[in-house]
């Protein structure tokens, strides 16, 4: 049975009810190229491969692996996917998160929390709730409200990679799968601000030092941005850090990560003053 008929089978039997459509052939037929036509999201790839826990089990995950069953191998895919995600067209799923399973570090847990919500990926846990305490770390990653707000931003626009330190060009469209890297996304927010996103995927610290320039943000997403010129031509911003909460200044425009620990990554929220 195809998916459009199953829909309609849907809509027959209850046509006042609203559908969450999600669809899942695990990107065999490109479905980003087709899926909008009668879905909300499409799965990208093969599943992240988990072992399924139980009662006193967490269950477990990769980070990566030889094919495509860890969460940084779905992240390589779904980074480069913006173009085809919108508030018209549907979102990127690149599978549920595995946040808090055996297997996935602390750095890795707030990596992958902030790599899904900069790419307007469906936040489908895998985790058991019951294992969640209010204010525990877990807690912290996965009911962090600013995080979730982009995510969930009015524009609807999936961050796009601005910067990947393996390439010199072409940072939107190049397919890396080589983990040993930093990546820089940016996202346009409704209130013209931009969320940046330093990520190192690598094990290993990343002391070399990264930067992007408001001008170099602009070149990227511009013309995705509202109010754009103002953001470009600011003299000063504010610097919300999504993980701490701590808020600075920045009156030069360019936006810095000097060290990023294995697997961890910075986020913020840029907004023009």
């Amino acid at each position: 049975m195809s998916y459009a008929k199953l829909l309609e089978g849907l809509k027959e039997i209850n046509p006042d009810k609203e559908i969450v459509y999600s669809l899942c052939e695990w990107g065999k037929t490109q479905p980003h190229n087709w899926g909008m036509k009668m879905a909300d999201s499409w799965r990208i790839l093969n599943d992240i491969t988990f072992s399924v826990g139980a009662d006193g089990d967490p269950g477990k995950a990769p980070w990566s692996s030889g094919y495509t069953e860890g969460v940084a191998n779905q992240y390589n895919k779904a980074v480069i996917m913006d173009e085809f995600a919108g508030l018209e067209k549907g979102w990127n799923d690149p599978d549920m998160m595995v946040i808090g399973m055996n297997g996935i570090n602390s750095a890795q847990n707030r990596t992958h929390m902030a790599m899904w919500c900069m790419m307007n990926s469906p936040l489908m846990l895998g985790l058991d709730l019951r294992r969640v305490e209010k204010g525990d770390e877990l807690y912290k990653i996965i009911a962090n409200e600013e995080l979730i707000k982009l995510n969930q931003d009015e524009l609807g626009i999936q961050a796009k990679r601005v910067y990947c330190s393996l390439l010199e060009d072409d940072f939107d469209t190049e397919y890396v799968t080589n983990n040993d890297r930093v990546d820089i996304l940016a996202k346009p927010l409704s209130d013209g601000s931009v969320a940046i996103s330093f990520i190192n995927l690598s094990p290993e610290q990343k002391s070399e030092g990264y930067h992007i320039s408001a001008w170099e943000i602009i070149q990227g997403i511009g013309d995705k941005l509202p109010a754009a010129d103002k953001f470009a031509d600011a003299d000063r911003y504010q610097v919300r850090d999504l993980w701490s909460g701590e808020i600075s200044e920045n009156d030069d425009g360019i936006f810095s990560a000097d060290r990023l620990d294995a697997y961890e990554n910075i986020t913020i929220r840029v907004t023009a003053l």
